[in-house]
């Protein structure tokens, strides 16, 4: 937008409207917002873990199509401390009835380099103050110790805010908002236990009392963030009406960019190394 006319006015200040408003996470991180996926929830939705090696349990889909995996059951869970309820339209409710449930799904083997990331979409009442953590087993240790444990923040009853851009260029800048579900991104990989042959979860939720969860799905996800985003979107953020303000901002995009991301074969890109090699759901 060159220029001083009114058209090229009104679209910089559209523009700076938008990206000022892009959300971006504790490290620095801006967020891709695409429509949501079996990946990162700050990504891009594909890589899926069903193409990369990976495993989970969705109790209700996406409502994308092309991006779901196949609808699970509630069979080999295990929760100490409560009960397992239906599976509503939201996904499955568990019950915590003791202080310090928890809850355990099936088990199974899966690479610990093929998935980096756990990802818990779900709801939460009763949690308020929680320390939630999960912790795994491996071949080559069998038994739940604290050396393989990563904590996480409790869910929300009302969920979080989401937002994602719509298709098409006209609309680039006005974004979808919705409230769904708290998508919780746990980075195992930064854990030195978190490798090996990974053979089985528990999710401890530390309730101090009675609570009650909704589990939408719980998931592995490759890395699929783009540390692009923070270096094209400091270009634009730093204005002169604006640069004071987002300099402590700027800090953090910048360390953030300058974060290697797991499983990446290369500076900047995102998701597995193999990413490049695997095609959106749905391509030709």
């Amino acid at each position: 937008a060159r220029g001083t006319n009114a058209v090229s006015n009104e679209m910089r200040s559209r523009w700076s409207k938008a990206l000022s408003g892009r959300m971006m996470n504790a490290e620095g991180y801006i967020h891709t917002q695409q429509h949501d996926g079996l990946a990162h929830a700050e990504g891009w939705p594909f890589p899926l873990w069903t193409q990369a090696g990976g495993l989970g349990w969705h109790f209700r889909g996406t409502g994308v199509k092309g991006y779901d995996a196949k609808p699970a059951t509630a069979e080999g869970w295990v929760v100490t401390g409560g009960a397992i309820g239906e599976i509503n339209d939201k996904g499955l409710v568990v019950k915590l009835d003791e202080a310090g449930a928890t809850a355990q799904p099936p088990k199974f083997s899966v690479d610990a380099k093929a998935t980096p990331w756990l990802r818990l979409n779900w709801w939460a009442a009763g949690l308020q103050g929680a320390n939630c953590y999960v912790e795994w087993t491996t071949k080559d240790q069998p038994e739940f110790t604290s050396e393989c444990r990563a904590y996480f923040d409790p869910a929300r009853a009302e969920g979080e805010p989401h937002s994602v851009l719509p298709m098409g260029p006209k609309q680039a800048v006005e974004l979808n908002t919705s409230v769904a579900e708290s998508r919780t991104m746990i980075p195992v990989y930064r854990v030195p236990g978190w490798k090996g042959a990974i053979t089985g979860l528990r999710l401890h939720f530390d309730n101090p009392g009675p609570a009650t969860l909704v589990i939408k799905s719980f998931h592995t996800a490759c890395d699929t963030r783009h540390t692009i985003n923070d270096s094209n979107f400091s270009w634009h953020l730093f204005d002169l009406a604006g640069t004071r303000n987002r300099i402590p901002v700027g800090h953090r995009r910048c360390q953030c960019c300058c974060l290697r991301r797991p499983g990446t074969t290369r500076q900047g890109a995102g998701g597995q190394g193999t990413a490049a090699k695997i095609e959106a759901p749905g391509a030709d």
